[in-house]
């Protein structure tokens, strides 16, 4: 199973992004592998958030209906359980820059044992998950 990032589905659907084509070098081969994926509601929301800022509204608008679709991956949509494990990634990597998202990213994956994210944001690493992107 692979977690779907921010990092990984913002380059992967902007084609402006500097990491557009290692994305979708990448991609095609997690579809190959058909692999389950899964990202979380949050993941969702940021990334159309930075897609409409980037590339407008209706590319926006698409990657939301896709992503919704359940056609792409499995969408896990936050309780208070992984919110508060979430809180206490955020509280025990105080000296690391990390975004309220990244953990509720960390939290879903250790939960459901995903070791595993497509994802170009370091952070993942530095707490233990591989990137496929990276690798």
């Amino acid at each position: 199973m692979i977690f779907l990032d921010t990092s990984g589905l913002v380059a992967l659907f902007d084609q402006r992004d500097s990491l557009h084509y290692d994305a979708r070098a990448i991609w095609a081969a997690i579809l190959l592998n058909a692999e389950p994926l899964v990202l979380s509601d949050l993941v969702v929301a940021e990334t159309v958030t930075l897609l409409r800022r980037r590339a407008g509204f209706i590319p926006a608008e698409r990657v939301l209906g896709r992503l919704l679709s359940g056609d792409v991956a499995e969408i896990v949509y936050g309780d208070s359980d992984l919110f508060d494990s979430a809180s206490d990634l955020f509280a025990r990597y105080r000296d690391k820059d990390l975004s309220l998202v990244d953990c509720v990213s960390f939290a879903l994956m250790r939960k459901r044992r995903i070791r595993r994210a497509f994802s170009f944001d370091r952070d993942f690493r530095d707490v233990g998950f591989e990137c496929v992107t990276t690798g």
